[in-house]
């Protein structure tokens, strides 16, 4: 299958045409690796928005739990980005 970030369209459409015995237009390849990135980066996203609020869920539940989420900025003008995420349940 697939890896890396540098699938062609043509990779595609040959992929395809030798492992399924279909023929698809170029175009067709193209949309869908458009939606497969879509698929592949929304999720990521959606995911990584959704720890603050499972680390206060964690927090909430037991008092004695601790998170932490590390975030960096490797430059001024960049926005902040995940490092670590840090939990220990209470024993």
């Amino acid at each position: 299958m697939f890896t890396g970030d540098h699938v062609t369209i043509n990779d595609i459409v040959d992929f395809v045409g030798k492992n399924y015995s279909v023929n698809i237009t170029f175009w067709r390849a193209w949309k869908a690796k458009q939606m497969a990135k879509e698929i592949v980066e929304d999720n990521a996203a959606r995911q990584y928005s959704l720890l603050w609020r499972y680390s206060a869920e964690l927090e909430r539940v037991c008092a004695g739990n601790s998170c932490k989420i590390n975030m960096e900025r490797p430059h001024p003008t960049l926005q902040p980005r995940f490092r670590s995420f840090y939990f220990s349940f209470d024993g």
